[in-house]
């Protein structure tokens, strides 16, 4: 039995066993890395979600308040409180305005000479 255990066939099998381990031991030491580096990407995105789900609580809690409620319906539908007066301007004053802003800057162009505009494309705007 002695012999048995200082041969060299014990020596090669006690090697190749040896090997096997190693070889499991390190792929399941891969596999937990692997596994620790999923967990750790998962509690990212439970963290995420979590100030996500805060926020849309605090969003949802602040759509449920009176205040918001009133200012949708008076920017909304145009309603007002007791004792409160609504001033209306036209959109056409507006409109308007813009346009006789538009035609003024139209003549001013109009009556420029063509390097005067050059000038003006590339050095004033």
């Amino acid at each position: 039995m002695r012999r048995f255990f200082v041969s060299k066939i014990f020596l090669l099998i006690s090697a190749v066993i040896f090997g096997f381990l190693l070889f499991v031991l390190s792929k399941k030491i891969l596999e937990g890395r692997e596994i620790s580096q999923e967990i750790k990407t998962t509690e990212e995105e439970i963290t995420r979600l979590e100030s996500k789900n805060s926020e849309l609580s605090e969003l949802f809690s602040y759509l449920n308040t009176n205040e918001f409620l009133e200012q949708e319906a008076r920017e909304k539908f145009n309603l007002q409180k007791e004792g409160e007066s609504v001033m209306v301007v036209p959109e056409s004053t507006k409109k308007d305005n813009g346009k006789q802003i538009a035609a003024a800057s139209e003549d001013e162009v109009g009556r420029r000479s063509n390097p005067s505009r050059w000038w003006n494309y590339f050095f004033n705007q």
